[in-house]
């Protein structure tokens, strides 16, 4: 798979709010522990597949989401219940 590694903006900002700077650290944790269709992206620019040793199956968008989703349920109920 071709990647488009050429035309892109990125930007850079500091994170002053320390419950959100720990949200990102979490997200990127888990992004960094994935190990279910992870690739390696060589120096030739090939997305090849990487398999690790047998561990734990990690797969960061179904762990990102369990973890968004369960944050976004506390929220909720916190709310609800005040009400």
């Amino acid at each position: 798979m071709v990647r488009n590694l050429d035309h892109r903006i990125e930007v850079a900002c500091p994170i002053l709010d320390p419950k959100l700077k720990a949200e990102i650290y979490e997200i990127i944790f888990i992004q960094l522990n994935d190990n279910q269709k992870a690739r390696i992206l060589d120096y030739h620019l090939k997305n090849a597949y990487y398999h690790p040793p047998l561990s734990l199956a990690v797969r960061s968008q179904n762990e990102i989401f369990d973890f968004l989703s369960s944050k976004n349920k506390a929220s909720y109920l916190k709310v609800t219940a005040s009400d």
